[in-house]
This record gives structure tokens, sequence and C-alpha cells, in this order.
């Protein structure tokens, strides 16, 4: 059996990877992790939208309730694919990891709630996931 093979999406990618087809919005996504960027092609168009991302990626996925959810050098994170702004989605282990790295003490759930008291100066996509948690 012969396979016939297409580029979907030409360009430059220094390591395309995890490519997932949205149903949703009949969209492919992709990582470039060495970017690092989450990548989309609008297969209609032809066009794609590439979100630069603040560290290396390795995978992303769809969530249930829309959007998507991205595993980075430094954890599982919610992605905000309007502005490509992460926002930590296991905050599980908080307490394990200040006791470990000293930067750990300052990303904590409460000390984002501390240096943003007000909902309107947290980020859009951080204020949904605290919702989502129940903060």
């Amino acid at each position: 059996m012969a396979f016939q093979v297409e580029v979907a999406a030409p360009g430059a990618d220094r390591l395309g990877e995890c490519p997932l087809w949205d149903e949703r919005e009949a969209m492919l996504w992709w990582v470039d992790s060495r970017w690092p960027a989450v990548k989309r092609l609008d297969p209609a168009s032809g066009a794609v939208m590439m979100l630069v991302l603040p560290e290396v990626v390795g995978s992303i996925a769809f969530r249930e309730r829309g959007g998507l959810i991205a595993a980075t050098k430094s954890g599982i994170h919610f992605l905000d694919a309007a502005g490509g702004a992460l926002a930590r989605a296991i905050h599980w282990a908080e307490a394990l990891r200040a006791a470990r790295l000293a930067q750990a003490r300052e990303t904590t759930m409460a000390n984002t709630r501390t240096a943003a008291p007000q909902p309107e100066l947290i980020h859009p996509g951080v204020r949904k996931y605290l919702q989502e948690i129940g903060l």
C-alpha cells in the first residue's frame, strides 16, 4: 500500500510536533517546541497563526470547555489562545516545589491574589482559571 504525503503548512518550524485537529473550529493545531510556539492553520484560507510562548512547549490538548492546555518546561498550563498567556493549571504541588525551589515561593495562588486583589487586574485567562477551580 502506498501513501501520499502532503505538506499541510509549509514553514520554518524548528521542531514541529503534536498535530491536533480541532473539529469544533476546523483548524489544525501543533507545537513548534523549539521556537517555542503553538501554531494554528486555517485550511480554508491557508493562514497560520503563531502564539510565541515564554518557554519550551512539548504538547497541547483541547479542553472540554474549549481552549487549550499546554505541557511546558515548567508544568501544565491553561493556554489563552487569544493572547498567548499561560496560567498554571496544576497547583497541588506548590508547597513541595516551594520547599525545593526558591522561585516557586513566588508563584503560588495566594501570591497571585495578593498581587492582584481586584479581579480586573488579573489576566482574563488566569481569571477564568481561578473561577474554574473555585477561587
